[in-house]
């Protein structure tokens, strides 16, 4: 399966940039990445990165979301009880009726 090439595709591979592992070097015992480009070398801690979070700004939205859903949620939860409260007593008039007609 051959991905369709545009002029401006340069090292693209389905969407993603493609890591040249050329010169690089995975060393999985000491969990780092060594990475040689255009002479300057870097170098990556794997246990370092997996600690912290890559983006911030979607974990300060679990902060806003998670209120919401706890409202909504208890408004739901209340809206139930009301709603059980209302057949509740409309149960109690008919067996009350039944009661006076016995």
């Amino acid at each position: 399966m051959a991905e369709p090439m545009s002029a401006g595709s340069g090292g693209v591979l389905l969407g993603w940039p493609f890591l040249r592992t050329a010169k690089t070097i995975i060393d999985v015992s000491d969990g780092t990445i060594c990475l040689d480009y255009h002479g300057e070398k870097y170098t990556f801690s794997i246990d370092e990165a997996m600690k912290k979070p890559m983006d911030v700004e979607n974990l300060h939205s679990m902060d806003v979301i998670a209120p919401l859903v706890q409202e909504y949620l208890e408004e739901e939860l209340l809206q139930e009880k009301f709603e059980g409260a209302e057949e509740s007593r409309e149960l109690e008039k008919e067996v009350a009726g039944w009661c006076q007609e016995i």
